[in-house]
């Protein structure tokens, strides 16, 4: 206890230089673990994690500095699951003026009542804001903080409400400290919409948003906003158009690689749907290697789930050690009853596999490439049939026919030709015995 205390008035005494070179060196530090921690605890231990976070961004406009920003930001993913509308509203009030807090007197609430935001009210602890001018960068991301709460505690009203008024405040700065927390606040916009299934209404403001970074040189906001007009289109299924889109746009090369994964893997999912699967699976597989290995676990595993299937459309079998990965071994259960009906030719374990695996193929968006799978399944029976058997048939009815035709046109490479007998049967010559050096065998059958 008496160590986590001395590391936070330590961390307080620290100068604004002093804390520019830690965190240039070693990075934002996180309140220590393996000590048992009160509510009040944590409290406090949050709200001097976000005091310094609001530091460090201060410094980093003053200095043009956009690594510090960054890492700030980096760390919004693990502050995320312990914020509280408490911790959030005592930094609001010491940091920002009563103007700059109206926003948040809106949406922090604190057991069901909105908190004031009146700055006033809190005089003896030491403030921030006496001592550092407050930059609309630090106002910006204590916003954005407070739209991921909301989205975080599934209060999407509020949450589209107060990520709408992120976006038109951040729009209003032109300033290059700005573009980071600008492309993350979208990120945000377009999360909120799509849980409430709006996601349609948002995107003429996301073109237009796109087209500004364009012309203001932005390639933090250009990866961002192009990954989230492609996951727009894919969501309703306008392939077509993500299609035009990728076609008559340039990723920029200044990207983080989450976002170069993240368009690869839309990428992938585009050219799939339109038949182009070497492709596909080459996009697919950048995807999973731009990915960041230490995370993201629930990206690379629906990655993975496109890539099986797209490796088996090409004709392939995947192997069997890519289904026991750490931690998607559970996942990606069903997708190895799939390969295995695949690989083994049977039609109906196919079908078997589909119907009992519907819903986890629906949810996860395959379900249209899956069923193309049913002619690779038709292809591998008739090539260990065509393997094992010169000729096979049966008594000869239509059904039996017009299904003997359409093997013959479609998988000629297979079966060459038909024969009918005097008895009535109907039999399928197969390739696999014919000598071609005798002529024209299709012709003589």
């Amino acid at each position: 206890f008496f160590g986590v205390r001395f590391e936070v008035l330590k961390d307080f005494a620290m100068s604004a230089s002093a804390i520019v070179e830690s965190v240039k060196e070693n990075g934002i530090p996180e309140p220590k673990g393996g000590i048992a921690l009160n509510g009040s605890n944590k409290h406090d231990l949050l709200v001097a994690e976000l005091r310094k976070n609001v530091e460090v961004i201060d410094l980093a406009v003053g200095t043009k500095d956009s690594r510090l920003q960054s890492r700030v930001l980096r760390q919004t993913r693990i502050i995320r699951p312990k914020l509280t509308s408490a911790a959030l509203g005592a930094v609001v009030k010491r940091t920002l003026s009563k103007e700059e807090s109206s926003f948040f007197s809106k949406y922090l609430f604190e057991n069901g009542v909105a908190m004031e935001m009146d700055t006033s009210t809190d005089k003896k602890s030491p403030d921030l804001s006496a001592s550092m001018t407050t930059v609309p960068e630090v106002s910006a991301y204590l916003q954005l903080l407070c739209v991921a709460m909301l989205i975080d505690n599934k209060n999407l009203e509020n949450a589209v409400e107060a990520s709408t008024e992120l976006i038109e405040f951040v729009s209003k700065f032109k300033s290059r400290t700005m573009d980071d927390i600008g492309s993350r606040a979208f990120f945000f916009y377009s999360r909120a919409h799509e849980l409430t299934n709006n996601l349609a209404v948002i995107r003429p403001r996301l073109l237009t948003a796109y087209r500004t970074a364009v012309l203001r040189h932005d390639p933090t906001g250009q990866a961002m906003l192009l990954n989230l007009l492609l996951r727009n289109y894919i969501h309703y299924k306008l392939y077509d158009q993500a299609d035009k889109l990728v076609q008559r746009t340039d990723f920029p090369e200044t990207r983080s690689n989450n976002q170069l994964a993240r368009f690869m893997y839309f990428d992938g999912r585009i050219k799939a749907i339109q038949l182009d699967y070497t492709d596909a699976f080459e996009s697919l597989q950048q995807a999973m290697r731009k990915a960041p290995q230490g995370t993201a676990l629930g990206f690379r595993i629906i990655v993975q789930k496109f890539m099986f299937i797209v490796q088996m459309l090409t004709g392939d079998i995947p192997d069997r050690a890519t289904f026991r990965q750490q931690y998607m071994e559970k996942a990606l259960a069903p997708y190895l009853e799939l390969t295995k009906s695949v690989r083994v030719g049977d039609l109906n374990l196919f079908k078997e596999v589909v119907e009992k695996y519907r819903h986890v193929f629906m949810r996860d968006e395959t379900m249209s490439l899956i069923t193309r799978l049913r002619q690779n399944v038709i292809k591998t029976g008739l090539r260990k049939i065509n393997a094992s058997y010169s000729r096979w048939g049966g008594k000869a009815h239509r059904g039996r026919r017009m299904m003997f035709k359409f093997l013959t046109d479609k998988f000629d490479w297979v079966v060459v030709g038909l024969c009918s007998s005097v008895s009535g049967f109907l039999w399928m010559i197969s390739a696999h015995g014919l000598d071609w050096n005798q002529g024209s065998e299709r012709k003589a059958l």
